[in-house]
């Protein structure tokens, strides 16, 4: 399913992601944190045409 490999790479977005944004960087490590995150990873999303069952949001482009 691809996932051994996507996980790294949403994680390294993440913290890229996080290193951009000082305001979410230093907030408190709650569920609204991961909720503005998670936004922050969607919006960054790009399909790439293969559909919904084999690609979720897309490709992750930071």
């Amino acid at each position: 399913s691809g996932t051994s490999m996507a996980a790294p790479i949403v994680a390294g977005v993440a913290a890229c992601l996080l290193s951009r944004d000082r305001a979410l960087f230093r907030a408190p490590r709650d569920r609204a944190r991961a909720d503005a995150l998670q936004r922050q990873l969607f919006a960054s999303c790009r399909p790439l045409g293969f559909g919904d069952i084999y690609e979720g949001r897309g490709q992750p482009l930071v």
